[in-house]
């Protein structure tokens, strides 16, 4: 697989994560614009993409955030599977607690002892994990558009909240097949751009982003490295069920998309049990609401950061 020049990369064992690193102007050398490799800011911005994505879907997220004069270093992460990571076959190894773990072995290659961490969709849950694991690293933590995990009420609230409605959720059950490795092949526009949808009167994700997630799901092995995401769910949840009295200490922003059709507000209903410093900010937007709701995502996750 070839990594673009925008990217780095590291290795962890036998996994190889690429990441986008951007710094604030004023650490970025005169002239053509390149950045510095080695320079870090204290206490950099991680942002963790969720399926079927990578960390190109943070772009406008990022462009905001810079516009505002931000100045601290960003990393964008491509999570095993997906992006320009490696791509694992073995499936076993797509449980959140190694991924989570992946992630965090990246950052101390690049000696972050501290930083703030945001989530969307599965990397929201990767970003739990390392919330749990290494809570002395994670400064402030944001989840956006996914199951708070260790929230178990949250967790049958909405599911309740879609009976009686078309199974927005088969896919989940699809991905931990056999047939999405066998299917999907030669068929990736078609598949990610079902996925890649807006509601109704929420802006579109821009179609640059669509193309680039595109173009990473013909990467050879994508479909089924993808699928892995959700077949070790039940191993997940099963840990997932050990934790249901842990306590998030740090300060937390749940930024979610209130119009997603498989995780509605009601996932997050009940969240000051397992997040005590945690506050709820809703925003008019679907599932990928850090793309359709770049300026205004980027503004609540200032305002959070600064605070």
């Amino acid at each position: 697989m070839r990594i673009p020049e925008n990217k780095k990369s590291a290795t962890i064992g036998s996994v190889t994560l690429t990441y986008l690193h951007q710094n604030p102007p004023e650490l970025q050398k005169s002239g053509g614009g390149a950045l510095h490799s080695a320079t870090l800011t204290e206490i950099p911005l991680v942002l963790l993409h969720g399926w079927p994505e990578g960390s190109h879907s943070w772009q406008g997220v990022v462009d905001s955030l810079l516009a505002t004069g931000f100045s601290r270093s960003i990393l964008c992460v491509d999570l095993k599977g997906l992006g320009h990571s490696s791509r694992s076959l073995d499936w076993k190894t797509y449980k959140k607690q190694t991924m989570a773990s992946e992630v965090k072995e990246l950052l101390d290659q690049l000696q972050i002892p501290s930083f703030d961490l945001v989530g969307h969709d599965w990397g929201g849950v990767v970003a739990q994990e390392m919330a749990i694991q290494w809570p002395e690293k994670v400064r402030k933590l944001v989840i956006s558009n996914i199951s708070l995990i260790t929230h178990l009420d949250g967790l049958r609230k909405g599911r309740e909240a879609k009976q009686g409605i078309f199974d927005v959720d088969w896919y989940q059950s699809f991905q931990q097949t056999d047939l999405p490795a066998k299917l999907v092949p030669g068929n990736e526009e078609a598949f990610l751009r079902y996925f890649l949808r807006s509601p109704e009167s929420v802006p579109a994700i821009p179609e640059e982003s669509i193309q680039q997630s595109i173009d990473c799901y013909r990467i050879q092995g994508t479909p089924a490295a993808a699928s892995y995401w959700y077949r070790t769910l039940p191993y997940d949840t099963r840990r997932w069920l050990t934790l249901r009295k842990h306590r998030f200490e740090m300060p937390t922003l749940l930024l979610y998309g209130n119009k997603d059709p498989v995780i509605n507000m009601d996932y997050v209903h009940g969240f000051e049990v397992p997040f005590p410093r945690g506050s709820l900010v809703e925003l008019d937007a679907g599932h990928f609401c850090h793309e359709e709701r770049p300026q205004e995502f980027a503004a609540e996750l200032l305002g959070f950061l600064q605070s």
